[in-house]
């Protein structure tokens, strides 16, 4: 998946349901071994301990931006009302 990422020059992810965010946290880290940005927006209604170091690395280690959005996935947006 990361491969094609990087062929066809995506350089935004939108991630719903993080987990632990191991996935970006590698997608974070492959990016910068190819000296590729990325800004990764995340979704998750939970905010464990886990979640938010691998957040901090993904900033601080691999230097990618990382928005992480604390809300269910099933919430309606009515921002047009």
């Amino acid at each position: 998946m990361i491969e094609r990422l990087l062929a066809n020059d995506v350089r935004s992810s939108l991630s719903i349901g993080l987990l632990d965010a191991g996935s970006e946290w590698h997608i974070a880290r492959i990016y910068r071994e190819h000296g590729r940005d990325i800004a990764i927006t995340g979704i998750d209604i939970n905010n464990s301990l886990e979640l938010q170091k691998n957040i901090a690395e993904i900033s601080s280690l691999w230097n990618q931006s990382f928005r992480f959005l604390q809300q269910s996935s099933h919430r309606v947006y009515r921002d047009w009302e």
